[in-house]
Parts: C-alpha cells; structure tokens; sequence
C-alpha cells in the first residue's frame, strides 16, 4: 500500500498541474474532506464532499490567477497516510509570495479520503489570500 500511496499523490499533484482539475474527483473519496492552511482568512474554512472542495480551488485558482501551483518535493507514506512537501510561489496582482506547505493525507483504497494543509507561515498566507485588500488580480 505505501508504493500505491505514493503514486496517488503523484498522480493527483500531476492533475492538479495539468489543469485537471475535472478529474481530480476520479482520485477522491465522496466525502472528501479538506482543511486548508490558513486561520483568519475566507479560503481557511474547512471543505465537506468534492462540491466544496471544488469550489475551494476554484477561488484559489480565481485568487492567483490560476499561479498557486503546488510542486511536491518529497513524499513519505505510509499503509494510510503520505506526508507530501509541496513549495508554491504564485501572484496575486502585483504581490508575488512563494509557502512551503505539508500535505497530510488520509488515503483508503487507493482513494484520498482527507488532507489537511499546514503552511511555513500562517500570517503571510493568511494575508495573502486577504479578500479584502487591495491584491486582487485585475
């Protein structure tokens, strides 16, 4: 299972980068559950099932422009978790930020079942991805 661990968050970081964003429901549990980095911003809230989920990544990807593109670069597994490492640098307006994030997953039958996102800095994420400030793209 660790190997077939490993190759879903392969295959779901390489949809993720290849815009397909449509399949990544294919890898996902129905009741996917995600909770994003973050604290005090509006993309912090906790997502329930691949509807909100999808909507999550949608904002984010409305947010930057489509630039917040994680790149893992190193995965630990385990019979029901991996551990990825993911860097990101993306835009939003004229504000340019680069995050090293952890992705913890829950995986079960070869199908993520949950992640939660922890992030290298809370407060700059947080402000990046401030909705109320001045950063958004045009």
């Amino acid at each position: 299972m660790t190997q077939a661990n490993i190759e879903f968050v392969r295959r779901f970081y390489g949809r993720f980068a290849a815009g397909e964003l449509h399949t990544l429901g294919e890898l996902l549990d129905d009741e996917f559950s995600f909770v994003p980095a973050g604290k005090n911003c509006r993309l912090a809230q906790p997502c329930r099932g691949l509807a909100e989920f999808f909507r999550f990544a949608e904002r984010q990807r409305e947010l930057t422009g489509g630039t917040w593109m994680p790149k893992p670069y190193d995965i630990l597994a385990s019979d029901d978790h991996a551990a990825v490492l993911v860097s990101v640098t993306a835009s939003r307006g004229v504000i340019e930020r680069s995050f090293r994030l952890v992705h913890v997953w829950r995986i079960r039958d070869g199908r993520g079942t949950e992640l939660r996102s922890y992030v290298d800095d809370q407060y700059a994420y947080d402000t990046f991805f401030d909705e109320s400030d001045d950063q958004r793209p045009a």
